[in-house]
């Protein structure tokens, strides 16, 4: 019987999803103009495949705090999807709906700025 952690460390996302796993982004507050700001409130869950057939989710959290990793604006959320090198994000922007982000097969590589 394989164990399936209920919870992940955000550190660890990005070495799953480099492995091929999968994220679920759920957002829980749906997006509203506030100033100059489009704000929502997004969570994350890891995906993992079992070999029972079954799909178990793991809540994404901060290290230090092991609270969960939530994410309140749209610019937020594009930065960590940058940062976990997800090259085709799903933003979902209505609460109770989600999206699923994986790496694509081949990710291209960051390019060095030009002088």
């Amino acid at each position: 019987m394989t164990n399936h952690p209920a919870a992940t460390v955000v550190g660890q996302v990005k070495k799953s999803l480099a492995d091929g796993g999968r994220l679920l982004v759920e957002c829980e507050e749906s997006v509203h103009k506030d100033g100059s700001q489009m704000r929502g409130r997004w969570v994350f869950f890891l995906l993992n495949d079992a070999e029972d057939g079954e799909t178990y989710r793991s809540q994404v959290v901060v290290w230090k705090t092991v609270e969960p990793k939530a994410i309140v604006t749209l610019n937020g959320l594009g930065a960590f999807a940058r940062e976990l090198e997800i090259n085709a994000a799903v933003f979902p922007l209505v609460a109770g709906t989600n999206g699923t982000w994986q790496r694509e097969a081949s990710t291209p590589k960051k390019r060095k700025k030009q002088k």
